[in-house]
């Protein structure tokens, strides 16, 4: 069964073969290469920086250095383990954790730690 008639199924066949084969354009790749250079240097750079100079930082840690946690819990490291992916540290006078490495969110300045636990007892 035939739903084009076939006269028009022939002026569209004669009408394609005459139309120009589209010419390819660069724009759209030239658009998107520059969009993924702008991605990176916005977001990608700026975080692998971010990421290489905590990675630095954790491994300057020693036992005697306060940090907090990014579950917010603030206390000195007393203890690092060998392959220095757990660190003990005192949250109180009698009290120690045992975190991961991946869970400290940054240093302390000397002395924080102390100056918090006294305003406490206030």
């Amino acid at each position: 069964m035939n739903f084009f008639p076939t006269a028009l199924a022939d002026e569209a066949a004669a009408g394609a073969a005459q139309a120009p084969q589209p010419q390819f354009d660069f724009t759209f790749l030239i658009i998107m290469v520059g969009f993924i250079v702008v991605f990176y240097f916005l977001m990608m750079r700026p975080q692998n920086q971010k990421r290489k100079e905590m990675e630095q930082i954790l491994s300057q840690l020693k036992p005697g250095d306060e940090i907090y946690t990014t579950g917010g819990i603030v206390g000195k490291i007393v203890k690092i383990s060998e392959n220095r992916d757990y660190y003990t540290v005192q949250v109180s006078a009698s009290g120690t954790l045992m975190i991961r490495r991946v869970n400290v969110a940054g240093v302390l300045p000397k002395g924080t730690f102390d100056v918090v636990k006294t305003a406490d007892l206030k």
